[in-house]
């Protein structure tokens, strides 16, 4: 292996440069992936107001008498209230003609639970009864609805129902104070209120952290043509999940295939993973059609969502969605009006018609609008038009999805495994340092600080490429350290057995490595196909396991060679250390 030896000093300050390199990118550039925890304390919380049940009411045609009733939030666990209903003005239905489980169902929906619920028609009232760790939840989530927020994790502290920590996506400067005046304007008077931002350069995997881990296997759509799964559908399912993903503003997903038909999706601090689930199932599957000419009661689809450029919603004059079309979709949609003037196009999204126009004019530009349904509930038009839009920029699957796994990781375990894992791989490192030392001094001394220098290459690489570190990841690494030193130890075992015979210090070096090298090269080979072989064909968790392992293995067979023959080069030819003894005779 003398074609890896040049010139001792230039080498040794190349290893200096890669050091500093690596140094800056472990600790001192600036933090990528960072996390965000609103901590709150309130002094006091308004759990249920007359407003919110007329909110709830108003869909029903009725609001509250104010001037009767009660709310009693006493108890530390629930509250209940008494409120007495009248019909909204020219509403011409009674509150004895409202269905009392879809009003039930109502108040769970925005209170989260209904611990109690009854109605009196006869005095028209209704007596309801809720828990307040969930109507304080239920209302931060909506305060935090409108910044992509909702999923994030929220906890109490277990001695005080009003100290509550918040982990969530990262927040803007000036969304913090407009946060904050939004739990005082709808929740109740803030005693404490601080943002704290944390952050790694190193993605932490949802083991080494909280969040929501999805498996989903994509099923065949034969209505389409697609009868088999293929590389290339999963491609364009990945791509499309990102989008609608990335839309809810969920920190960091992780999403990769795994084997043939699924896909693993990482939801990184989101503990309540209904809403992700269901925009990661829904197909969203936008349908343009007109009227057949053989049967006017039919329809006949013409053109479909994937035509949209942009969309965005919009609330002026009725909720609607305003859409781009691409110069393609927009010469087909100009065909389509014109041979459709005075007549409907309906527009279909998942089956479901959610309007049907009457063309009045040629649409040459290929912009157009598509109209909420109407209805009293103006707040549940808008909703849809958010998530109409929002589904039309991403795109439709083009495959159904189903959920074959849910799991949760609550930060506690995450944290605890993350701790755990650190304080293991310092104590093995520390361990091999002390017995390298013990076992062959000086060249043991070299191989702890390359050993050193392999950790820093590691640490670097997994911050700037975006790899994902796991626990598996961690086990691989700490495997590949002993690769490193295993390499060493045939080195210096050679090098003990060359100066035993005499030989100068300069040339048992020179021996020692380049008859070791043949056994470190395949040694290192092996393990190397091994940990590819793994990356390739395993879960996700064993994916990191032989990603950390693979590139472990090549940085310490270039650390165990080079750097360590470098420094002790170093030291050897500029007869720093010149004792036998020293070197392991």
């Amino acid at each position: 292996m003398d074609f890896l030896r040049w010139d001792t000093p230039l080498q040794t300050v190349i290893v200096l440069l890669i050091t500093c390199l690596c140094v800056y990118f472990v600790f001192f550039q600036p933090v990528k992936n960072k996390s965000f925890s609103l901590e709150v304390e309130f002094k006091k919380v308004n759990f249920m107001t007359y407003e919110e049940i007329d909110e709830i009411l108003k869909n029903f045609g009725m609001e509250t008498d104010k001037n009767q009733g009660d709310i009693n939030d006493s108890s530390p666990e629930y509250v209940t209230a008494k409120v007495f209903i009248n019909p909204i003005k020219d509403f011409k239905k009674s509150f004895a003609d409202i269905d009392s489980k879809a009003l039930e169902t109502a108040f769970k929906d925005f209170f989260g639970r209904v611990h109690s619920f009854s109605v009196n028609p006869e005095e028209n009232s209704l007596t309801l009864e809720i828990e307040k760790n969930l109507a304080l939840d239920y209302k931060l989530r909506r305060a935090l609805e409108q910044y992509n927020l909702s999923n994030s994790f929220i906890s109490h502290d277990p001695a005080n129902l009003l100290k509550i920590t918040i982990n969530c996506g990262e927040i803007s400067i000036s969304e913090r104070g407009e946060i904050r005046k939004i739990f005082e304007k709808n929740i109740g008077e803030i005693a404490d209120y601080e943002v704290k931002e944390q952050g790694t350069r190193i993605k932490l995997g949802l083991d080494l952290r909280s969040g929501t881990h999805l498996r989903l296997q994509l099923l065949p759509n034969e209505e389409v043509g697609i009868k088999v799964i293929t590389p290339q559908i999963i491609d364009q399912t990945i791509m499309v999940l990102d989008k609608r993903i990335n839309e809810l503003g969920t920190f960091e997903p992780i999403i990769q295939p795994q084997g043939d038909n699924s896909i693993i999706v990482d939801l990184p601090e989101v503990q309540d993973p209904k809403a992700a689930i269901e925009i990661i199932q829904k197909s969203a599957f936008l349908e343009f059609k007109e009227q057949s000419t053989t049967d006017p009661s039919g329809w006949k689809t013409v053109m479909t969502g994937d035509k949209i450029k942009n969309a965005q919603a919009s609330f002026a004059n009725g909720a609607h969605v305003a859409f781009e079309l691409t110069p393609e979709g927009a010469k087909q949609f100009a065909e389509i009006t014109e041979r459709n003037i005075k007549k409907p196009i309906a527009i279909y999204f998942d089956g479901e018609q959610i309007s049907a126009p009457v063309v009045q004019n040629v649409i040459p530009n290929g912009m157009g609008q598509i109209t909420m349904g109407g209805g009293p509930n103006i707040k549940k038009n808008e909703e849809e038009a958010l998530s109409l839009a929002r589904y039309l920029r991403a795109g439709a699957l083009p495959v159904p999805l189903k959920i074959v796994e849910n799991q949760l990781v609550g930060p506690t375990l995450g944290k605890e495994s993350l701790d755990k894992s650190l304080h293991a791989g310092i104590i093995g490192l520390a361990v091999v340092c002390v017995f390298m030392i013990f076992m062959y001094r000086v060249p043991g001394l070299m191989a702890d600080i390359a050993l050193v220098f392999y950790a820093l290459v590691i640490l670097a690489c997994f911050t700037e490429y975006g790899f994902v570190l796991t626990l598996p990841g961690i086990a691989g690494f700490i495997l590949s350290l002993g690769m490193a030193v295993d390499a060493n130890v045939l080195i210096f075992e050679r090098l003990r057995e060359e100066l035993w015979e005499g030989k100068t210090i300069m040339s048992a070096i020179k021996i020692a490595f380049n008859r070791a090298w043949a056994a470190v090269f395949d040694s290192h080979v092996t393990t190397f196909i091994g940990a590819v072989v793994m990356y390739y064909y395993g879960s996700s968790s064993v994916k990191g396991f032989g990603l950390t392992l693979a590139l472990g293995t090549a940085v310490s067979l270039i650390t165990a060679v080079f750097v360590t023959r470098v420094l002790i080069d170093l030291i050897a030819k500029n007869k720093i250390i010149s004792s036998r003894w020293l070197y392991g005779e």
